[in-house]
């Protein structure tokens, strides 16, 4: 078993720190989104596209400043990036059918 001082190092921590930052932007982004929904502006697209050129902006400047080179070529990130936007606008999609439908069928129930 580790010992409790090696696996409260600084490594650990900032790890811990970083990924509550990141939880903290993703509740922020689903938190806009839904208040967007609220004023009738649905473009979950667009928001998650922002979401990977922040991304982009960040990690490539820090890849840049590091002169590391990429794993893969760039247009294999960018292909998954687009996947993923959408995919995740698939899944907002089926979540709005869906509710329509349950809505529809608790109508009918009554």
């Amino acid at each position: 078993m580790r010992n409790l001082k090696e696996l409260w190092v600084k490594k650990t921590l900032v790890g811990l720190g970083l990924g509550q930052f990141l939880s903290l932007l993703i509740t922020s982004t689903g938190f806009s989104s839904s208040e967007l929904a609220k004023k009738g502006i649905n473009a979950p697209t667009s928001q998650s596209f922002l979401n990977y050129v922040l991304l982009a902006v960040v990690y490539g400047s820090i890849m840049i400043y590091r002169r590391k080179p990429l794993k893969a070529k760039w247009y294999y990130y960018l292909l998954l990036g687009l996947i993923d936007v959408e995919a995740n606008f698939l899944v907002a999609l089926v979540y709005f059918v869906i509710c329509g439908i349950l809505r529809d069928m608790s109508l009918l129930q009554i």
